[in-house]
């Protein structure tokens, strides 16, 4: 849906960046002592909700205005809302408030109950008012977008703070008054002043790179790999790094997630992006795809319809037929798995080396007594660090492993790279077509409440002369190219959950990402909740030994009964919160004040640029090192060789192992007999300075066109490895 185009001019700045005038109350049909209130509301918070402060009578004067407001439409309260709700969805004009002034009744109660509790010690009725203010927004709240389209000060998040507070003085002091309650204040997640991203413990790498990491570079052997999962983009985002990670080997990998039927509009978007990733738009038909979607379909009927426990010893023969009937899965030196119930079925069957990138919750809560043993299994493949190896793609997934289990993974973010097989790797578009659009990227929060039209009243409102066309997708089935997106000036992004792929992928194409700030990302999750944090996935072991549980509050809860103290804690974690050059947003004439700023939004598309250049080598260097370290102890034979012996590669792996040993011994023995000839110094400092150049210089970033990739640790880096 395209909204609004049109050339630039000069009102189109005013008018984009003042909030709507019904829900101001400034027009002409409403009472002007609305305006006053707004006044003094807003002063009232920029002292603190310190009456002292604001001069004397300040107080008094606040309590009477508001008593007399709320008094005159006492009795339209209870249709108020249903009236307000239909001016929202703009089914009904705004003249249909006949003078109401909505969000300015919210405002009046807040200060009334203040006063109430403050001056008057009348606690009881101050906390009816504040319950009345809540009810009056909506069962989600969802008539609230006080903070998010006008300028009044106190919203939801302020009344609820202040409820709970005052709930849980009355009931501790059981009606005795030998304290007094706190003092009102405003919500902490509300105002300019961003949460900052949560101090996290970097956990490095647990192996060493190898002495023959240089031979494998010399021959270029076949290498198979084999990836499983059942999230599209999860699984294309291990798959194209490791093979752009390995490039010198000839790589075959070889892919196995769900199905995408034809006229399934759930999985539609799922079926246009594999279908572009991977240049191919038919799911595979033969017999070991077959079973592994139906194994997939298995899974689902356990999760969903709940009439009996997992069929272990099903899946396990599925796999291991799938394991004869595919000679190429037989083939493969080393699986990846990206979801933990696979990983272990995979382990049960073959003794493959074994790569675990996670980016969903760990399990479904089942059976809470069956479940331990997939949670003890999933310990003990972490555990052998020589076999696995395990890495979750962002902190908040890591923190709320290591809460359930007490095992810390690595954290290795996704990069993207599938999304750029179709576009110029971190580049821009002159186009300029796309210099004009803003892409509202889809989200189940406009499907569950009133931000279109509420949107779309403020598009209007900016007249013809905004010089921005806004694609909003609305939903999956709304595909936007790959190609599309890295032309945009810009893309909006309203989280569903704080480990979207959809961010990963926006923030790797290079248009200017803008993301609500830390109370919208609430009213966000209290509409559609997260994925990552429901119930549905909360299993966790009854009790862990001191230390091992992490301090945080507990990761699992129900939207629509969240707190923002919680919520907020875990986002914190999460990449929206953490990675640089992000641009943020507390209302929509903020978010139009940014969208036309040109200056800032090139200066935040060159700093992510710059910022994925770096991440990506980084990345790469992870998942070499990572394979590397998998397929050396597989070829020491520290795994168990699997049915059809050791293969090609890591026979020239022993081969190539054996050889660094013999040439460490030879430099050990040279440089104790001081032997070192001059034209071999020579050479080592050539190739040293030749090093050192080629990490200077900017490298030419084309994954699937081969990449240079340099020496380098596999420590994170300041948002992960």
């Amino acid at each position: 849906m395209l909204l609004n185009n049109a050339s630039f001019g000069a009102s189109a700045r005013t008018a984009c960046q003042e909030a709507l005038s019904h829900l101001e109350c400034s027009g002409s049909e409403f009472d002007p002592r609305w305006t006053e209130l707004r006044l003094v509301s807003r002063a009232h918070r920029e002292a603190g909700l310190r009456w002292r402060e604001e001069g004397s009578g300040s107080a008094q004067k606040a309590f009477d205005l508001s008593t007399f407001l709320v008094g005159s439409w006492w009795k339209e309260l209870s249709t108020a809302p249903i009236t307000f709700d239909l001016v929202m969805k703009r089914l009904q004009p705004p003249s249909s408030l006949r003078g109401l002034c909505f969000y300015g009744l919210v405002t009046a109660i807040f200060i009334r109950s203040q006063f109430l509790s403050e001056r008057l010690g009348n606690h009881a009725e101050a906390l009816t008012g504040l319950q009345d203010g809540l009810s009056i927004l909506g069962g989600r709240l969802h008539l609230d977008f006080i903070r998010e389209a006008s300028s009044w000060p106190f919203g939801a998040l302020d009344l609820r703070v202040n409820r709970d507070a005052l709930q849980s003085w009355l009931d501790l002091d059981m009606g005795t008054q030998s304290t007094r309650p706190a003092s009102f204040r405003t919500s902490p997640f509300t105002g300019l002043q961003e949460l900052k991203p949560r101090a996290v413990t970097r956990t490095k790498a647990s192996w060493r790179r190898l002495d023959s990491s240089r031979g494998w570079r010399q021959k270029r052997d076949l290498l198979g790999l084999a990836v499983f999962g059942v999230h599209s983009t999860l699984v294309l985002e291990p798959a194209t790094m490791l093979k752009a990670a390995l490039r010198p080997w000839d790589t075959r990998v070889q892919i196995f997630m769900r199905d995408c039927p034809r006229g399934n509009a759930a999985w539609s978007h799922h079926c246009a992006l594999q279908c572009q990733a991977l240049g191919s738009c038919e799911p595979g038909s033969e017999g070991s795809s077959q079973l592994w979607v139906d194994l997939v379909h298995m899974f689902e009927e356990a999760i969903h319809e709940r009439r009996r426990y997992y069929q272990v010893a099903d899946y396990l023969t599925v796999l291991e037929e799938m394991h004869r009937l595919d000679s190429d899965l037989r083939a493969a030196e080393m699986y990846v798995c990206t979801a933990p119930l696979v990983c272990s079925l995979l382990r049960a069957v073959v003794e493959k080396p074994l790569l675990a990138y996670l980016g969903m919750q760990l399990h479904v809560n089942v059976d809470r007594q069956a479940d331990q043993l997939w949670l003890m299994h999933f310990q003990a493949m972490v555990r052998d660090k020589e076999s696995n190896v395990w890495a979750a793609h962002n902190f908040a997934l890591r923190e709320q492993i290591r809460y359930a289990t007490g095992m810390q993974l690595e954290v290795v973010r996704p990069r993207a790279l599938y999304v750029q097989r179709s576009s110029k790797l971190y580049g821009t578009s002159p186009g300029k077509a796309f210099r004009r659009q803003v892409l509202f990227f889809r989200s189940s929060y406009f499907r569950l409440s009133l931000f279109l039209p509420v949107l779309e009243a403020h598009v209007d409102a900016c007249g013809s002369q905004l010089p921005l066309a806004l694609r909003v997708v609305r939903s999956g089935d709304d595909f936007v190219p790959f190609r599309q997106m890295g032309r945009f000036r810009a893309a909006v992004l309203f989280p569903w959950d704080p480990a979207l792929m959809a961010f990963y992928e926006l923030y790797s194409l290079g248009p200017a990402l803008l993301l609500p700030r830390s109370a919208w990302i609430y009213k966000i999750q209290h509409f559609s909740g997260w994925t990552t944090f429901q119930e549905l996935g909360a299993l966790e072991f009854p009790h862990l030994p001191e230390g091992l549980r992490a301090a945080d509050p507990r990761p699992f809860w129900r939207p629509e009964t969240s707190v923002p103290e919680t919520v907020l804690h875990w986002y914190a974690y999460s990449d929206c919160s953490r990675l640089p050059h992000l641009l943020r947003f507390e209302s929509f004439p903020e978010l139009f004040r940014l969208l036309l700023d040109s200056q800032r939004l090139r200066s935040a598309r060159r700093g992510m640029r710059q910022h994925n250049r770096r991440a990506l080598q980084s990345g790469l260097r992870w998942y070499r090192d990572a394979a590397l370290w998998l397929l050396a102890h597989a070829a020491r034979g520290l795994a168990r060789d699997d049915f059809d012996g050791p293969s090609d590669v890591i026979c020239a792996f022993r081969a190539r192992e054996v050889e660094s040993i013999k040439a460490e011994k030879h430099r050990i023995k040279d440089r104790e007999e001081g032997k070192h000839s001059g034209s071999q110094s020579e050479v080592a400092k050539m190739n040293h300075a030749r090093r050192e150049a080629m990490i200077r210089r900017p490298q030419p970033l084309e994954p699937f066109k081969g990449l240079t990739l340099e020496r380098g640790t596999a420590e994170a880096i300041e948002t992960g490895a």
